[in-house]
């Protein structure tokens, strides 16, 4: 890819599902995981997102899940890609950052009460 992504420009590009492994290494999972892009997977999380876009006064769009359900994947409008479920965790500024981020075991940043990182 030669550019930035955000998040309508995620589904348009990603428009089928992938996996991806991740390292066994990562520091917030245990054991190997997968990232299954699939935005649908997060129905039902509204109120999740919505929690997170008032802390944080950003705009979530799911983009899928990272190990089998234990986080959901996020994009902002901006591009920036976080970590749902009962925390958030701030992956990377760009997807492609956060796709090696995640692939590579590299820890992402948990995001405080006041939605900084």
């Amino acid at each position: 890819m030669s550019r930035e992504l955000n998040a309508e420009d995620f589904v348009k590009y990603f428009d089928s599902v992938v996996h991806y492994t991740l390292a066994p290494n990562r520091p917030i999972a245990v054991a190997q995981s997968t990232i299954h892009f699939d935005p649908m997977l997060a129905l039902g999380e509204d109120d999740r997102l919505a929690d997170d876009t008032r802390v944080m006064h950003r705009n979530f769009y799911p983009l899928g899940e990272v190990d089998g359900g234990y986080y959901y994947l996020t994009i902002d409008e901006s591009g920036c890609v976080f970590l749902m479920m009962d925390h958030c965790w701030f992956v990377d500024t760009t997807f492609e950052a956060a796709l090696d981020r995640l692939l590579t075991g590299k820890a992402a940043r948990l995001v405080n009460g006041a939605g900084s990182w």
